[in-house]
């Protein structure tokens, strides 16, 4: 394997198949606006943590070779870019829910439903994603095909790629950032006078 550089004067050993590749890399599932809103910075220490990640000699992790500097930037980075998943997967807000309920109500010439109807629907969709609604919603209006309200079930099908795309990316950032505390939890502690 060659060793490369990163800005920061990190030297790491680039994998083969790196999972950086595919962590950020557009798909038919990915979410090109949670893309834009990584970033610069955290999509870089993304890249440093997954490549650092990969075991250069076949037994240990790059990693556990990086300064306590390089290991506290990755952590940073981590820490934004994992912010960012957190953010864009906040649950929606009854407000938001009734809005588009009033829309398709509206759209299908049907009556709303019920106060009892809409708190069991809010309930249903409560940690839906906020961010995903709208993409939801659109999904739906083309696709929904019966003069009735959509369930909360037609709202989960119509994004469940994206929203499967979000948490495997926010799993696999917190995955390394938890390996990354721990080097540098390890790396402090040696560094601790005796």
């Amino acid at each position: 394997m060659s060793t490369t550089s990163q800005p920061g004067g990190l030297g790491f050993a680039a994998a083969k198949a790196s999972p950086s590749v595919t962590l950020l890399a557009k798909d038919e599932h990915a979410v090109p606006e949670l893309l834009e809103a990584v970033t610069p910075f955290g999509k870089l220490q993304i890249e440093r943590a997954s490549n650092l990640n990969q075991r250069a000699d076949g037994y240990r992790p790059s990693f556990l070779e990086c300064s306590v500097e390089d290991l506290e930037q990755i952590i940073a980075g981590l820490r934004e870019a994992g912010a960012c998943f957190a953010a864009w997967l906040r649950p929606v807000t009854a407000d938001q829910l009734l809005d588009r309920l009033a829309a398709f109500a509206d759209m299908l010439q049907v009556a709303a439903p019920s106060e009892a109807g809409i708190d069991l629907f809010v309930e249903a969709m409560g940690d839906f994603p906020g961010n995903l609604l709208a993409r939801a919603a659109r999904s739906v209006a083309r696709t929904h095909k019966f003069s009735r309200l959509p369930l909360p079930a037609d709202f989960l099908k119509a994004v469940e790629g994206e929203l499967a795309w979000i948490k495997g990316r926010q799993a696999w950032v917190r995955t390394l950032q938890g390996k990354f505390e721990n080097a540098h939890s390890d790396r402090t502690i040696r560094r601790l006078p005796l």
